[in-house]
Formats: C-alpha cells, sequence, structure tokens
C-alpha cells in the first residue's frame, strides 16, 4: 500500500513568503520528491557535491583546488540542469493552480504568479568558473543560488504586500499544494502545526470550510482552548487528543 503524502503548515513557513530563498526552494522540491522519487535522489546527488566543493574551496594552493574541482564542478553542472528543468516544468504546469487558490481564499480577483528565477544565468563556465569560486570561497553556480519570484499584481510581494496579503499567499500556496497532492495521491496527510501562531482566525476559518470538502486526513495542534473550542466547532467528527505532565490521552469531541 502506498504511503500516504504529507502536505505541512507550521509558523517557520512564514518567512516562505518574505524569508530567504532556501524556504522557497524546499516548498518546491518537496512536492517534487512526493511526485518523483528519483527527484529526491538527484538532490541528495547534488547535495553531497556542493559539500565536496566547499571543502575543495579551503585548499591551497589553488593548483591543487583545479586539479579535483573540474570534475565536482561538471556533476554540478548536469545536477543544476536537472532540477532547474524539474522545477521550471512544476510551475508552468500549476500556475493556474495556485493563481485559483489565491483568488478563492482572498475572494479577490488578484493575480498571484510564481516564477522561477536563475540566479546565474551567464555565469563562465570552466577554469574561469572555478577561479572565481576559488576566490571568493564559495560556490557561485547551482541551483541552490536560485529562487521563486511571488508577484501579486504584478509587484513583488516581499516588498509591496501587507501581511494580510502575505498570509493569504501562503495559504493558498498550501492549499495548491494540498490540491497537487490529492492528485497524485487520493489520501495525503495535512499537518497543521501550532495554528494560532501560523494563521489568524479568518484564515483559519477558510481553512475549516475548505477541509469539510476534502478527503485527507488533518492533524491539527494548538495550545490555545479558545482556538480548540473554534477547531471543534468548525470541524465535525474530530478526535481531540490532550496532553498533561501526568497523562496522554485521546478524547473524541464530536
Amino acid at each position: 500500500m502506498a504511503r500516504s503524502q504529507p502536505c505541512f503548515l507550521a509558523p517557520e513557513h512564514n518567512a516562505m513568503i518574505e524569508g530567504s530563498k532556501q524556504g522557497r526552494q524546499a516548498f518546491v522540491d518537496h512536492i517534487l520528491m512526493q511526485q518523483d522519487p528519483g527527484y529526491t535522489e538527484v538532490l541528495k546527488n547534488n547535495k553531497k557535491v556542493l559539500t565536496q566543493k566547499r571543502a575543495l574551496l579551503k585548499q591551497e594552493p589553488y593548483k591543487a583546488y583545479l586539479d579535483h574541482a573540474l570534475v565536482w564542478h561538471q556533476q554540478n553542472h548536469a545536477l543544476t540542469e536537472i532540477i532547474r528543468r524539474q522545477r521550471k516544468h512544476f510551475l508552468v504546469q500549476t500556475e493556474s493552480i495556485f493563481a485559483q487558490t489565491y483568488q478563492e481564499v482572498s475572494q479577490k480577483n488578484s493575480v498571484l504568479q510564481i516564477s522561477y528565477v536563475q540566479n546565474n544565468d551567464h555565469a563562465p563556465l570552466g577554469e574561469a568558473l572555478l577561479r572565481q569560486e576559488y576566490y571568493a570561497k564559495r560556490v557561485l553556480y547551482g541551483a541552490q543560488r536560485d529562487d521563486l519570484d511571488i508577484q501579486l499584481e504584478a509587484r513583488p510581494t516581499q516588498k509591496h504586500a501587507s501581511q494580510g496579503e502575505k498570509a493569504t499567499i501562503l495559504l493558498s500556496m498550501k492549499w495548491a499544494e494540498l490540491l497537487i497532492l490529492q492528485k497524485h495521491d487520493k489520501a495525503p496527510i495535512f499537518l497543521l502545526d501550532d495554528i494560532g501562531t501560523t494563521l489568524d482566525q479568518t484564515r483559519r476559518q477558510q481553512l475549516f470550510v475548505k477541509l469539510q470538502n476534502m478527503s485527507c486526513q488533518t492533524l491539527i495542534s494548538t495550545c490555545d482552548p479558545y482556538i480548540q473550542q473554534e477547531i471543534v466547532t468548525q470541524q465535525p467528527n474530530i478526535k481531540n487528543f490532550t496532553y498533561s505532565p501526568d497523562q496522554k490521552h485521546w478524547q473524541s469531541l464530536a
């Protein structure tokens, strides 16, 4: 029996909209790994290559570095091409899904666009690049340097979106992720960690309404008793897990 696909929404995902590029890369890579196990191996191999390149950058003299780094750079280039191709194809294929989920969540006709940005399209290859990396003491080429450009109404969200709009974008992207995984796996698992910190009341209620029409198992955690009651009210047939220092137990509040 196939393992159910997980979809996570946690407080740290707030940084996906306005934080570093690593969070946005991880968002796309997580979905791709669920759809294609081979992609996981590509990422793993690329991580090993980058580790080797970074270790070589500490070597002296330059000649010793160059003798070994070219082979690793060639592998990095080949793996980078695969990663970029997969990420770009995914974003093209799912463009309409992200746009639609944002409009559903925001209840507006605003256009959300997510595109792929290569950070080094015109970087020199071969020894010229290796020389630059050696003196910079860091890897200057690869998919690890790329980013997602998230725009709302053709304006970069990091600079121009309000906090409410950013929260809506996050929820719509995660909702789109769940829909994509549902097409691949009929019974994905939706994990909502510390939901009171992740989403405000308006967006929580929007999510609970949507979840009632989804055929997925949802696990929700919160430390706020008011939010707990809100969840029980919005989500019938819920199983409530409570914790105390001396005991743990399941209790049905349906």
